[in-house]
């Protein structure tokens, strides 16, 4: 093939390739069929979020993309938080252990 030729793949060769990424190993799939790792990670990802119907390009609902970025924007926030209550926790316990000591 020549370096502007474009390899359509259809969604059961995806699957195929994602399986046999995950069992013969990533690399050696990726030069089998001669394909990149950020295209094999672009479609395990559309997988693992949408199953076959997002592995289509075509099929990609910009309503369903703006809900995905909206949720990691989301989980990212609420991770942050988290993180912010365990420290305040920590300080907490230290404080009041360091208080019963003093009170001893």
């Amino acid at each position: 093939m020549g370096l502007n030729t474009r390899r359509k793949f259809s969604d059961d060769d995806k699957i195929k390739i994602l399986q046999e990424g995950s069992i013969n190993g990533v690399p050696q799939t990726l030069r089998k069929y001669g394909i990149g790792q950020s295209l094999f990670y672009k479609w395990k990802r559309a997988f693992i979020n949408g199953g076959i119907t997002l592995l289509n390009d075509k099929s990609k609902n910009p309503e369903l993309i703006r809900l995905q970025y909206e949720n990691e924007k989301l989980k990212a926030l609420i991770g942050e938080k988290e993180f912010e209550l365990k420290i305040k926790d920590e300080l907490l316990k230290k404080t009041l252990l360091r208080n019963q000591t003093r009170l001893n």
